[in-house]
C-alpha cells in the first residue's frame, strides 16, 4: 500500500516540473523561431541584392551610355526574386541601384530594404529591416 502512495507523489512532482520548465521552452521555442525567419529574411535578400547586380553588371547600353537600362534591369531582377521567394515589394520595401565610377571604373551598386515581421516578438535585439547591399564592376565602362 505505502509503494503505491509513492508512485503517485513521483508523477505528481513530473507533472508539477513540466508545468514549470514549459514556459520557459515555449519562450526558447518562439525566440527560435523568430531568428530561423530573421535568418532566411536575409538570405533572401543577400540573393535578391547580388543577383540583381549581376544581371545589371553584364547589361550593354551602348557608344553613350547613361546607366539608365543598367540600373533599371538590376531592379526589376531584384524585384522578380524577391517575389519568386515569396516576398514580394510592398510600400515598405526599398530597391536601389545605381551605375556609379568608382577608382576609374564603372560599378552597379544595388541595395535591398526588406521590413522584418516577428512571428512571436520576443527577438527585440533583431532589426527592423533585412538590408543587403552588393556592388559589382560592369561590362559597360565610359
Amino acid at each position: 500500500m505505502m509503494r503505491a502512495l509513492h508512485r503517485g507523489r513521483r508523477a505528481g512532482a513530473a507533472a508539477l516540473e513540466f508545468a514549470l520548465c514549459l514556459p520557459i521552452f515555449l519562450v526558447i521555442l518562439g525566440g527560435v523561431a523568430d531568428l530561423s525567419q530573421f535568418v532566411s529574411l536575409l538570405q533572401i535578400v543577400s540573393r535578391a541584392t547580388r543577383d540583381g547586380a549581376r544581371i545589371g553588371s553584364v547589361k550593354i547600353e551602348g557608344a553613350t551610355p547613361t546607366g539608365d537600362l543598367i540600373e533599371a534591369d538590376s531592379i526589376a531582377h531584384a524585384y522578380l526574386l524577391l517575389a519568386e521567394a515569396g516576398y514580394p515589394c510592398g510600400a515598405d520595401c526599398s530597391v536601389t541601384a545605381q551605375w556609379e565610377a568608382l577608382d576609374g571604373a564603372m560599378f552597379v551598386r544595388v541595395r535591398v530594404e526588406y521590413p522584418y515581421e516577428p512571428y512571436v516578438g520576443l527577438t527585440r535585439f533583431l532589426a527592423d529591416n533585412a538590408t543587403a547591399e552588393f556592388v559589382m564592376l560592369t561590362q559597360q565602362q565610359l
